[in-house]
């Protein structure tokens, strides 16, 4: 490589000889970026891009004919040899001389060509990209000598805590100076129709966030540019001479003027939705812990990565407002839509038999997903993102703390969660934690704001296959919980609902799980709670409905004069009653289980001591030859020659004598 010196000299030549020429001035610019990038050394890419930082503030006119061909090239010093990841951005110049560079690109270049240039960059740019580019780097580098550079102890160094992910960091640091170009030339198009550049960046943006979202950990940086950028936005001002040129009457310019303002919000709206759903999306929603911490009056406390993303998201709540989108009108119309994807179902009374219902309750699980997928055939223009405004329904009891639609009824919320949590069966890409959040919370709104005679008459309103596929679904979504907290709070969630169903639909479901589902854990959580619902007598169940009380589940008949007169209390019953039938369903799914040789080693032992555990609580209320049989069964295959591997086993034995006693 030639010396720095003469390579700065001969780039100072180019732009006063090749003036005219500009396609060979730029030529000549990204053939010198790309030798000082690979061959140069730090201390002289700086001095490199220092030179070329010079002649593009004083050759603005030169800029505007080549400033959209120089970010690719810019964008080359973003690189691992040139920038350490964990240092603090400011140490090193090179950074900053780069984002002064596209400076002057965004402020001198051709608005329109440095627009296209920085949505084609950013709808290119991707994780993937970046992590090769970073491979081929890290075996360059090894190949080398060490050329005696800064090392990362010379470097000003970030706490330990703050590490960066570097296919992260360089994401963001690529993705960031492009939003400035984007945002930068779009101020100064002039044009009648401004909204066909703006939608330019917006298409660009979605192509961002969607080749990438799923790859990033720290998705607080997109939903922050985004926001940034709806925010800033600010429609150029037409210039008098394109008004005086134009041959549009005066109520025709008004009424494209009109238009124009209308086209550019909506664009922004859909913007803002669309960001709040996929920058939350795979982030688990702590919506529904923090209304539950209300209701006990306990205290709670977001994460600090969790903090962030809420902070901005509720900014993003606020900006709905200077954007005319009403959010409770657009939560109202999305339950509307929900209820309308349900609609053709049949009622109760027109299924014949058993075999139908499993058959309807498959087509249940499916609906919200081929819907999804007609919904995109159909899709013509931008439209809200469904997903976003729900979220930001959400967002409002963060934000406001009050509830954005108190009156929701319970109906309403279990169509809700079965439409938001169904299609990740079915793909991945619909796989959104945040809106099974969302959903929770809304079931937790509806039951601890309507009485609960009002829950019950709904809840055995709606067709049993819905109620089934809704169980089945919030059992699924509590055993996915990421930790013992989350997956407790959701369990207290099932169980509530379970107390309010009818108890022929809560034991079939406890049944179905116990027979069907490939999940242990599933297994063992339904039938602890089952253990609850049938030990619950007259006064645990009045304990349990004073709890609702307390979590604001009054009746509307509470508040009136406690002397009035009122028919004698029912004679005490447990939520789901004892009989032949359903210890028969009990036992047969235990012997099942006894036999079953698919579930093996550790799995199968927890299961069975449950089981155990189960038949021990309720001996009192069992039929004792069904008692004896387990207890039999279980003696031939744990006893004193039983090899004790694990714990679980040592506490069969225990609990099969325990069983042993009570016979």
């Amino acid at each position: 490589m030639e010396d720095i010196d003469t390579i700065c000299e001969n780039l100072q030549k180019a732009f006063t000889e090749q003036k005219d020429d500009p396609v060979t001035l730029a030529t000549i610019i990204d053939m010198y970026i790309a030798q000082v990038n690979d061959e140069a050394d730090n201390k002289d890419k700086i001095k490199f891009l220092t030179s070329l930082l010079d002649q593009l503030k004083t050759s603005p006119e030169i800029v505007s004919e080549i400033g959209w061909d120089l970010p690719r090239g810019l964008l080359k010093f973003y690189n691992k040899k040139n920038i350490e990841v964990d240092a603090k951005l400011n140490s090193n110049p090179l950074v900053g001389l780069v984002m002064r560079c596209f400076s002057e690109v965004a402020l001198s270049g051709n608005p329109k060509e440095c627009l296209l240039a920085g949505c084609e960059i950013l709808s290119e740019l991707t994780t993937a990209g970046i992590n090769e580019q970073l491979l081929e780097d890290q075996s360059e580098q090894e190949g080398e000598d060490n050329k005696g550079e800064k090392t990362k102890e010379d470097a000003k160094r970030i706490p330990e805590s703050q590490l960066r992910d570097p296919v992260e960091f360089f994401l963001y640091l690529n993705s960031y100076v492009l939003f400035e170009l984007i945002q930068t030339a779009l101020k100064r198009i002039a044009s009648l129709y401004p909204s066909k550049f703006l939608g330019m960046a917006v298409s660009a943006i979605y192509k961002f966030v969607n080749n990438n979202i799923d790859d990033v950990y720290n998705t607080a940086f997109m939903l922050r540019r985004i926001y940034t950028f709806c925010r800033g936005y600010i429609p150029p001002e037409i210039p008098k001479q394109l008004l005086e040129n134009t041959k549009l009457e005066k109520e025709e310019l008004q009424k494209v003027t009109e238009d124009e303002s209308l086209l550019q919000g909506r664009l922004l709206r859909s913007l803002c939705t669309f960001a709040v759903d996929k920058c939350l999306k795979n982030k688990p929603s702590r919506l529904d812990l923090e209304y539950f911490h209300h209701l006990r009056n306990t205290e709670f406390q977001l994460l600090e990565s969790d903090e962030e993303l809420v902070s901005i998201a509720k900014r993003f709540y606020q900006l709905m407002f200077s954007f005319d989108l009403d959010i409770k009108e657009q939560f109202l119309s999305y339950i509307d839509e929900t209820k309308g994807i349900y609609k053709a179902l049949p009622a109760e009374s027109e299924v014949p038999n058993d075999e139908a219902k499993r058959a309807i309750g498959q087509v249940v699980y499916q609906l919200s997903y081929t819907y999804q997928l007609q919904k995109l055939t159909k899709l013509k223009h931008l439209e809200l993102d469904s997903n976003g405004i729900f979220v930001l329904s959400g967002i409002h009891y963060q934000e406001t703390q009050k509830h954005l639609y108190p009156e929701i009824s319970i109906k309403d919320a279990v169509y809700l969660y079965i439409r938001c949590t169904t299609p990740s069966l079915f793909s991945n890409t619909y796989n959104n934690q945040y809106v099974g959040g969302t959903a929770r919370y809304w079931v937790w709104v509806a039951i601890t704001n309507n009485n609960i005679r009002k829950l019950r008459e709904d809840l055995s309103e709606l067709p049993s296959y819905i109620r089934i596929v809704f169980l089945q679904m919030v059992l699924i979504q509590s055993c996915n919980q990421p930790n013992e907290k989350t997956r407790m709070i959701s369990f207290t969630l099932l169980t509530r609902i379970m107390c309010l169903m009818p108890e022929n639909t809560s034991f079939e479901f406890v049944v179905d799980t116990l027979l069907t589902c490939p999940f242990t854990h599933a297994k063992i959580a339904v039938l602890g709670i089952l253990k609850d619902l049938m030990l619950r007598n007259c006064q645990s169940k009045q304990s349990l409905e004073e709890q609702f009380s307390n979590m604001k589940l009054e009746s509307k008949d509470s508040n009136e004069d406690g002397t009035s007169k009122s028919p004698p209390s029912l004679p005490p019953r447990p939520y789901i009653d004892i009989n032949e039938d359903r210890m028969a369903s009990i036992h047969s799914a235990a012997m099942i289980t006894f036999h079953d040789s698919k579930t093996k080693g550790k799995e199968r032992h927890i299961l069975i001591l449950n089981f155990l555990n189960f038949f021990n609580s309720l001996s009192q209320k069992w039929d004792k030859i069904l008692l004896k049989q387990v207890h039999k069964e279980i003696a031939l295959e744990y006893n004193e020659s039983t090899k004790e591997d694990v714990p679980e086993i040592g506490f069969i034995k225990i609990a099969n004598e325990t069983l042993g006693n009570h016979l």
